[in-house]
């Protein structure tokens, strides 16, 4: 499957723990829409990992969506983690 987002897992602590996964463009996009929703680190949400989405909405983190662009043809060399900037 193609990988088609960045993505970051959290821990909402707004929401009784509740573990959610932010699609973005870039990992750092997913911040500042924590930001903009008054959001604050360590106590609003903990980060989880940082990673990819795939064209089924299933997560990846970066040693395995780095894989998974290789193998799709999205990337040509060998790389031991995916950033975004691989991509787009």
């Amino acid at each position: 499957m193609a990988i088609v987002a960045a993505a970051v897992k959290i821990i909402d602590l707004r929401q009784n723990c509740k573990t959610i996964c932010i699609p973005c463009h870039r990992h750092c996009d997913a911040f500042q829409i924590l930001k903009e929703f008054g959001y604050t680190k360590g106590t609003d949400y903990i980060e989880v990992e940082q990673g990819f989405l795939d064209e089924k909405d299933r997560f990846y983190n970066r040693t395995e969506a780095a894989l998974e662009a290789r193998h799709c043809g999205q990337i040509c060399e060998q790389v031991p983690e995916l950033y975004s900037e691989d991509l787009w």
